[in-house]
């Protein structure tokens, strides 16, 4: 009797773990100030890519989330440390030796040159896009951005440095810098914050192209077989065409 009633007590904490494990959700962070993608500091945070990550995770595979905003830098220590499961970005080398990648693509951005309208810039990028056009012209971008270090670096080209994307299109409207490169949703967002759709314009070229996947750490619990689940989930949206429909419906309301 008593044999049994031990086995039994040791079923019910068995149980009451795993319940307690399932019920965890699924730790997403993101950039605190990366607008319309992801911005808002905490439990605040909001964009396109929370929103696609809640709908593939939470509604499509049925995992709770919990999604939070800090500065880039404190995201991907977090999620190297296993303090948070996943974040969507890059899969660089470097990444890839503290996360697993998914397979599928969660979101691609188109790198595209935003001059102001009318200018030297404009003009010139107008008659020769090319990309070495860019060495006759005074490049702005962000500060850190490994997408500027990278491409620039490849193409041999100086730039300058300003502390975010707003400050580099400030340099443009006064006549400090005359190009910046930045994915065509960010640059549509900052210019409109500005109120300057009719000074500053994105031009057509696609100069690059970033494709992000998910990114879990090695350290989660979660382990390797949930990439492969939302590979699964991604792989399905992509066939059903609710993919392409959730991304139209984000960039309208974004």
């Amino acid at each position: 009797m008593l044999k049994n009633l031990q086995v039994f007590t040791a079923l019910i904490l068995v149980l009451a773990n795993f319940h307690t494990v399932k019920a965890e959700p699924v730790k997403l962070s993101y950039n605190s100030d990366w607008p319309p993608y992801s911005s808002g500091v905490g439990k605040s945070v909001a964009g396109i890519l929370p929103n696609v990550m809640r709908e593939i995770i939470e509604k499509r595979m049925g995992f709770r989330v919990l999604q939070t905003g800090s500065p880039w830098k404190r995201v991907q220590l977090q999620v190297k440390k296993g303090l948070s499961d996943a974040f969507v970005t890059v899969p660089t080398k470097t990444r890839l030796d503290y996360a697993y990648s998914s397979n599928n693509i969660v979101y691609s951005l188109e790198m595209r040159a935003i001059v102001k309208k009318d200018s030297t810039a404009h003009d010139s990028l107008k008659n020769d896009p090319g990309i070495q056009t860019f060495n006759k012209l005074r490049v702005c971008d962000i500060l850190g951005n490994g997408f500027a270090k990278n491409f620039y670096g490849k193409h041999k080209i100086d730039y300058m440095t300003a502390s975010n994307v707003q400050a580099c299109l400030r340099m443009e409207n006064i006549g400090r810098a005359d190009v910046l490169i930045q994915p065509m949703a960010t640059a549509t967002s900052a210019i409109k914050s500005f109120g300057l759709e009719k000074v500053l314009i994105t031009l057509p070229k696609i100069y690059a192209q970033m494709d992000f996947t998910l990114l879990l750490s090695k350290k989660s619990n979660l382990g390797a077989g949930f990439i492969k689940k939302v590979d699964a989930a991604l792989k399905q949206m992509k066939k059903d065409g609710s993919y392409n429909e959730l991304l139209l419906r984000l960039r309208k309301n974004n």
